[in-house]
């Protein structure tokens, strides 16, 4: 236990004004953003027996290479435009998620077997659990107070409770070979862990811990999202090229539609309807329409997309593209500007609440 005794679930952020933090080098970068502004909720939801996607994977045109110019940090704008702040954590961060029921930012550490809670506003650690090796990225119930790590390294998913001053491993359920993503259903009664080496996705029931299904995927899987409207759970697949989409009532992938080159990582927002598949072969974004799962735009990007996180409230999706982070209008698709930031960056996550936004990196030694 390290920092404050509250319980993990109960502590807060008393930032209030929206940031972007970046972990890189040693430190977590805090990147300023200005007043958010107030965007239109999409009218009507989705039938979610909506029209199925074809079988057949598309191939989409090339995107232009693109340069993206700096943001001005004096411009009066809803999103991050600058570094502002950092913190040092632990060696080796490679993926991250806000949890929000206790104001952290849970990072894993591949080297180390651990994950740490850290508390943003001290820039300190919280706690920190020993889980499985090598572990990958996280996800968190619906709710709040559990956590579910993908351990690449022993071939499981570990189930953290975050209900108390310390972070405790309350389970470990063994899945396919190396898994390196996991989502939860939207009900939370299901995590989905996305098996590389097996080219599978496993489902896990949360009150048994126990695999109960599992469905074939495209080849090297290495993320996963959740439609919390439909439920479908689409997954990227990067040698393939493809987003498989696995409907659960089925228990099975029913369907793929093709990306780009070597797509790395997926981010859903279900009020807009939109996905956004990170494309690290031809940097760039493609945007995949929810309701008809046909394909949209494919944005590019200077530098290889990588991870990509959605800020509905200020109505732009931010992608990690080698040492920047580039943001980009959800409503026009235009690229707005990029933040520079710093070397190794691995993952980015949002507090959905503030705007504020966390990214993490490591240096050539594996510091954090």
């Amino acid at each position: 236990m390290f920092g404050s005794t509250k319980p993990l679930h109960d502590r807060r952020r008393r930032l209030t004004t929206p940031a972007l933090l970046v972990v890189v080098c040693g430190s977590v970068l805090v990147l300023g953003a200005c007043t958010p502004r107030t965007t239109t909720a999409v009218p009507g939801s989705p039938d979610a027996s909506g029209p199925a996607a074809s079988s057949v994977p598309s191939t989409p045109a090339g995107p232009t290479r693109a340069t993206v110019a700096p943001l001005d940090p004096s411009d009066s704008v809803p999103f991050a435009t600058q570094v502002v702040d950092s913190f040092s954590v632990d060696r080796s961060p490679v993926a991250a998620v806000f949890d929000a029921a206790g104001g952290n930012v849970l990072i894993s550490h591949r080297f180390d077997n651990t994950v740490t809670a850290i508390d943003p506003v001290e820039g300190a650690k919280a706690a920190a659990v020993s889980v499985g090796e090598s572990p990958r990225e996280i996800a968190l119930a619906p709710d709040g107070g559990r956590a579910y790590v993908a351990n690449s390294g022993s071939d499981t998913v570990s189930f953290v409770d975050l209900t108390d001053s310390t972070a405790t491993v309350v389970g470990e359920v063994a899945v396919g070979e190396r898994p390196v993503s996991v989502a939860v259903s939207p009900d939370g009664s299901t995590v989905y862990a996305v098996n590389s080496r097996s080219e599978t996705v496993s489902a896990i029931d949360v009150e048994s811990q126990t695999v109960v299904w599992t469905s074939p995927v495209g080849a090297r899987p290495s993320g996963i999202a959740v439609d919390q409207v439909t439920g479908l759970a689409l997954v990227v697949n990067q040698v393939d090229g493809t987003v498989s989409i696995i409907d659960p009532e089925a228990q099975l992938a029913t369907s793929a539609i093709g990306v780009r080159a070597n797509p790395s990582k997926i981010a859903i927002d279900s009020d807009s309807r939109r996905a956004s598949v990170t494309n690290a072969g031809d940097a760039s974004v493609t945007v995949v329409d929810l309701d008809t799962m046909a394909l949209g735009e494919t944005i590019p990007v200077e530098g290889g997309a990588s991870d990509v996180v959605v800020a509905p409230q200020a109505g732009v999706i931010y992608v990690i593209a080698l040492n920047s982070v580039i943001v980009i209008d959800t409503t026009s698709d235009e690229v707005l500007g990029k933040i520079g930031v710093g070397t190794g960056l691995t993952a980015i996550t949002l507090d959905p609440e503030s705007g504020d936004v966390f990214v993490t990196g490591s240096i050539a030694s594996g510091d954090g």
